[in-house]
């Protein structure tokens, strides 16, 4: 009976979500160790391609499952004026007294 309120509530969608995108992380980090393994050229290029899909995968289904939630977070976090303190113009500040 939990489950099925906890699904009522989005929390569970929310929790799945967040999960997989952690893992989409972990699986991109992953890429960058697979060229320390010692197999074949041809077997770390299968690995890594299985490894990107996986994590696309991942992202995208995770992404989904948060929504409009991830989507205003993500935006608010890749706009340069959040990054550093922006300064508005006030174009009466450039004039001349006269």
């Amino acid at each position: 009976m939990t489950i099925i309120r906890k699904i009522q509530n989005g929390k569970l969608n929310t929790t799945i979500g967040i999960i997989l995108i952690i893992l989409s992380g972990i699986l991109f980090g992953l890429i960058f160790v697979v060229p320390f393994f010692p197999i074949s050229l041809a077997q770390k290029g299968i690995f890594i391609s299985v490894l990107v899909i996986g994590m696309e995968i991942t992202w995208w289904v995770g992404v989904a499952l948060l929504g409009k939630q991830l989507i205003t977070k993500y935006r608010k976090h890749l706009n340069p004026c959040n990054w550093f303190p922006c300064k508005k113009e006030n174009p009466l500040d450039n004039e001349e007294g006269t």
